[in-house]
């Protein structure tokens, strides 16, 4: 090949170079996604304040369910020291359903019922009443919604998955916050976080010492 062909392939090859743009990778559209998030929190929190425990459980996760077997369990067969060693969050739910549940009914109990036990005994809701959602990012079939408190915005965000072709609410990522705000009522009422939650069940006397008994021995 002689050298004045070489040159004219080479600056071929260098123009369509310079003119070739790899393809812009187009960000995907979630405003659809997010729409159907913001109607599912909504959905959930009339549910709650509608006591509609039914239609509520439509709207959490399996991981939520997941934690709420793992409550019932715990409701059934744990000891005072068990107990004791979970998260406020988690120990506040196990003696809420002790105080407020037949051991007959909870018996009958799985997770989504329990779940909707509480929400037809108006047990869970009331701070529900001023809260919304703001910012909603979404990833896949995973999104995240910042937590607005009377109308203020805070560091919590719910986790959405979508279940189903169903955008669910997964509670336990709100769990820290739970027992955070337990913590923090329990010293503004100069309490120790135990006898807090015991005085919250407005348990007296003997009932402050059975309510840590297992359902199952009693």
């Amino acid at each position: 090949m002689n050298k004045s062909l070489m040159l004219i392939l080479l600056s071929t090859s260098l123009l369509i170079g310079c003119n070739y743009a790899p393809p812009v990778e187009e960000k995907p559209d979630h405003t659809a996604a997010k729409k159907e998030i913001r109607a599912a929190f909504n959905q959930y929190k009339s549910a709650i304040l509608s006591q509609d425990g039914a239609k509520t459980v439509e709207y959490i996760t399996k991981n939520t369910v997941d934690y709420f077997e793992g409550i019932l369990d715990k409701v059934k067969f744990a000891e005072k020291e068990t107990i004791l060693d979970l998260s406020l969050a988690d120990q506040s739910q196990i003696l809420l359903i002790r105080r407020f549940f037949p051991k007959e009914e909870i018996l009958g109990f799985d997770g989504k019922r329990l779940y909707a036990a509480t929400i037809n005994e108006g047990l869970t809701g009331e701070p529900l009443k001023t809260m919304s959602i703001g910012l909603v990012a979404v990833k896949g079939d995973k999104g995240k919604a910042q937590m607005v408190l009377d109308g203020t915005k805070t560091a919590v965000f719910f986790d959405f998955l979508k279940e189903d072709k169903q955008w669910k609410l997964d509670i336990t990522t709100t769990l820290v916050m739970t027992t955070k705000s337990i913590q923090l009522q329990a010293r503004e009422a100069n309490l120790a976080v135990t006898a807090y939650l015991l005085d919250m069940l407005q348990l007296e006397g003997k009932d402050r010492e059975l309510i840590w008994e297992p359902l199952e021995a009693s």
